[in-house]
This record gives C-alpha cells, sequence and structure tokens, in this order.
C-alpha cells in the first residue's frame, strides 16, 4: 500500500510540475498578436483637422475635408465650440451636431454630444458651448468628412450661428 501511495504522490507532483510549467512558459500566438495589435493601434500620420459650420454669419472656414486616395482616416478624438446670439425675445436652439462620413462603403451620420441646445435671447445675448469626447470612426479613402449642422430659432430673429470642431486621430496610407 505504501508503494502505491508514493507512486500516487510522483505522479501527483509530477502532473502539477507540467502545469505550471506549461502555465510560465506563454504561447508565441499571443505574444504575436498583442505585438500586432500595437502596431496597428499606432500605425499612420497623427493629424489634427479644423472644421467650421455656420448657419447664419460670415463663413468660418472649411466644413469638409476630404480624405486622400489611398489613406483611411481614423477620427479618436473630437473638440469644439458652438456659438449662438439672437435678437431680444427669440429663442435660438441647435438641433444636432454631426460628423458626417462614409464607412465601408456607407455614409452615416454621427452625433456629437453637446451640453446646451437651446436658451431665450434677451439685448445682446449670446450662448457659447465646448464640447470634447473620445471617439473611433473611420472614413474611407477618397470621401469627404463634414461638419453638420440644424439651428432654428422662434419668436424673432436668429443671430451668428457658428460651431467650430478639431478632428484629432490618424492617416493611414495604403
Amino acid at each position: 500500500m505504501k508503494s502505491f501511495y508514493k507512486q500516487l504522490m510522483l505522479a501527483a507532483v509530477l502532473v502539477g510540475l507540467v502545469i505550471a510549467g506549461t502555465m510560465m512558459n506563454p504561447h508565441s500566438a499571443s505574444a504575436t498578436s498583442a505585438a500586432t495589435l500595437i502596431t496597428i493601434a499606432e500605425a499612420g500620420s497623427p493629424v489634427s483637422i479644423y472644421l467650421c459650420t455656420t448657419g447664419t454669419g460670415p463663413s468660418c472656414g472649411n466644413q469638409s475635408y476630404t480624405v486622400g486616395a489611398g489613406q483611411h482616416l481614423i477620427i479618436e478624438y473630437v473638440s469644439g465650440e458652438c456659438l449662438m446670439t439672437a435678437n431680444p425675445g427669440t429663442t435660438f436652439y441647435l438641433t444636432d451636431l454631426s460628423l458626417q462620413l462614409t464607412t465601408g462603403g456607407q455614409f452615416n451620420g454621427h452625433y456629437v454630444a453637446t451640453p446646451i441646445n437651446n436658451f431665450v435671447a434677451s439685448p445682446n445675448t449670446s450662448a457659447s458651448f465646448t464640447f470634447a469626447q473620445p471617439t473611433r470612426l473611420y472614413a474611407d479613402p477618397s470621401t469627404q468628412v463634414t461638419l453638420a449642422q440644424t439651428f432654428g430659432s422662434s419668436g424673432g430673429s436668429a443671430g451668428v450661428q457658428v460651431c467650430h470642431m478639431t478632428i484629432s486621430g490618424r492617416l493611414i496610407t495604403l
């Protein structure tokens, strides 16, 4: 019986060593996958793109950006500011603010979260608010990324309506 017990204990120890050895030696596929992910995440050239759109008021710059042929744009972060002014007694509102782009051949609008959407104007009143949010959007080669907004007013006439946005991300050359 003692001989059987010793053999059983020896087998258990050997099995434990085999399991421990396997766990301590990582598989090469795991290391390769992690390295590949890091390479993909860091690929491309960093870009910062300024876009601007107006409801009324003077032109403020480019409303669209065209992704180059043979390139993909990865948008990682958006930030900006919207300014609204109105005449006294006017209710003025921003209905939506979005980036419109084509991903995988499909045209889409992606809405940006904004902290305010309306106010009632009094003499010389204006509202300005900022926004910033991380994101992950992809734009196809030779397509446009456009900043779009919908402003409106009731009970009077609107003044200046303008939104500025900076897009940060990476351009990947294919």
